[in-house]
């Protein structure tokens, strides 16, 4: 499945998407059609604006030293190109956690994976929680 991402993202600058994926087989578990749909949902990222562009996303996975108890979320890294003040980071954390929370099956989808939370960085820098 990766590497069916990998080239479905890499296609994204040349061709687009949406041919590029299988459709999900009826033999396909809950949870791989759940992965299959939110890679794809994922891959709409690519280029949120002109200058706002996603590189790609991680799955976290902390355990609390006082509870033992794991928290799983995605990491979405984004590239942010021009000026990095406050102002601007926060609006497209807002403009990135707005259209991932306007996409209610991509929602459903990460709570079937056991994501409790979606935070986005910046090249691997300043982390923000989507609340």
């Amino acid at each position: 499945m990766v590497l069916r991402i990998v080239f479905c993202v890499l296609a994204l600058n040349l061709v687009g998407c949406a041919l590029l994926s299988p459709p999900v087989d009826d033999t396909t578990t809950p949870q791989a059609a759940s992965s299959e749909r939110v890679n794809l949902a994922l891959a709409t990222l690519e280029n949120l604006s002109e200058n706002l562009w996603f590189l790609g996303y991680q799955s976290v996975e902390e355990v609390d030293p006082e509870t033992a108890d794991t928290r799983k979320y995605m990491l979405l890294d984004f590239h942010l190109e021009g000026e990095k003040d406050v102002a601007v980071m926060q609006a497209s954390v807002k403009q990135i956690c707005t259209r991932l929370y306007e996409n209610g099956p991509l929602i459903q989808d990460l709570g079937r994976l056991g994501y409790e939370q979606i935070a986005v960085s910046f090249e691997d820098t300043a982390q923000y929680e989507c609340i």
